[in-house]
């Protein structure tokens, strides 16, 4: 899981787990909250239409920061297109071939390639 900041195009958050439960989305989000990495002024929180960006627990890290909530249109895969160009990199031209011994070395690569 990914947070883009699309004023400056930078990954401001991640998160990565082996399943997907909602506290990927939630610790990606903190993570750019806390760090003072998004833009300042007015947030809106774009998403997928997945179970884990409409969950309750979700809504309530939206509500703290005041973010406004948005999800992509039913149908309309290129309302995320800047997130999934990131992922589509990620996964067909860094991941092939690559082997990770445990799933912690494989999130310190992610991490080192993603910054």
């Amino acid at each position: 899981m990914v947070v883009i900041d699309l004023f400056s195009r930078k990954v401001v958050g991640w998160s990565i787990r082996p399943d997907m439960h909602r506290s990927r989305i939630i610790d990606a989000l903190k993570m750019g909250l806390f760090q003072g990495r998004l833009a300042k002024g007015e947030l809106t929180f774009h998403s997928n239409r997945g179970s884990q960006c409409g969950s309750e627990d979700f809504r309530l890290v939206l509500n703290q920061p005041a973010i406004a909530p948005s999800m992509r249109r039913r149908g309309k895969c290129w309302d995320n297109a800047v997130t999934e160009t990131l992922l589509a990199s990620l996964k067909l031209e860094w991941l092939p071939g690559k082997h990770f011994p445990t799933i912690r070395e494989a999130k310190y690569m992610v991490f080192d390639w993603l910054l």
